[in-house]
C-alpha cells in the first residue's frame, strides 16, 4: 500500500514538474557545448574544436551568433572554419554544429575559456539573450619533438639500428660458418682416406 501511494505521489510530482518545465521553455533556450576532438594538443598540428548548439525551447532561436575569441592570431593559426558563425534560425528541439580547425604556434599552458552565443529567444522578443558554452579550462600544448618521441612511429630508428648492428652480428657468424665448413671438409677428407 505504501508503495502504491509513493508511486502515485511520484507520478503526480512528475506531471506537475513537466508542466512547469514546458511553461518555462516557451521561448528558445540554447545550450552550447565546446569540445576538443583531439586526444593530444601539439604545437604545429591541427587542433579541432567542435561547437554544438542545442535549442531545447519550444520556439526557434533567431539571429544566432557564435563567437569565440580564444584563439588569437599570435598564438594560433586558423586552418579551417571561422571564430564567428551565424545562423538566421535554429528550429526548436534541434541542434547545429560548427567546427574550427586551428594550429597552435607555441607550446605551453593555454586557457581555453567559453565561447559566447547571442540570439533572440522568440519572434516577439527585442532583447538579445546571451549565453556561454562549456569551457575547457587550461590545456597543455605539447612540443612537437616531445610528441614525436612519445607517440610517433619509430620505424626509421629501428631500420637504422638494424643496419648499424648487423655487422657486429653477421661478421662473427660468417667467420664461424667458414671455419665450420673448413672443419667439415677436413673431417670428410680424413674419413675418405
Amino acid at each position: 500500500m505504501k508503495c502504491v501511494i509513493f508511486l502515485l505521489c511520484a507520478l503526480l510530482a512528475n506531471v506537475v514538474y513537466s508542466e512547469t518545465v514546458v511553461d518555462e521553455l516557451e521561448d528558445a533556450k540554447l545550450l552550447v557545448a565546446k569540445n576538443v576532438l583531439n586526444n593530444y594538443i601539439v604545437e604545429g598540428l591541427n587542433l579541432t574544436i567542435k561547437y554544438t548548439i542545442h535549442n531545447i525551447g519550444s520556439s526557434p532561436a533567431l539571429n544566432v551568433k557564435l563567437q569565440d575569441e580564444n584563439f588569437p592570431a599570435e598564438y594560433f593559426e586558423y586552418a579551417s572554419g571561422f571564430s564567428v558563425a551565424q545562423w538566421a534560425r535554429i528550429p526548436p528541439k534541434s541542434n547545429v554544429d560548427h567546427v574550427v580547425i586551428v594550429s597552435p604556434k607555441m607550446p605551453g599552458m593555454f586557457n581555453l575559456t567559453s565561447a559566447v552565443v547571442t540570439y533572440l529567444p522568440s519572434e516577439k522578443a527585442s532583447k538579445v539573450q546571451t549565453g556561454y558554452s562549456t569551457e575547457l579550462g587550461e590545456v597543455y600544448i605539447q612540443r612537437l619533438s616531445d610528441y614525436n618521441r612519445r607517440y610517433a612511429s619509430q620505424t626509421l630508428n629501428w631500420i637504422l639500428f638494424i643496419i648499424i648492428a648487423s655487422p657486429s652480428i653477421l661478421i662473427p657468424f660468417f667467420l664461424w660458418k667458414s671455419s665450420t665448413n673448413k672443419y667439415q671438409k677436413s673431417k670428410k677428407a680424413k674419413k675418405s682416406n
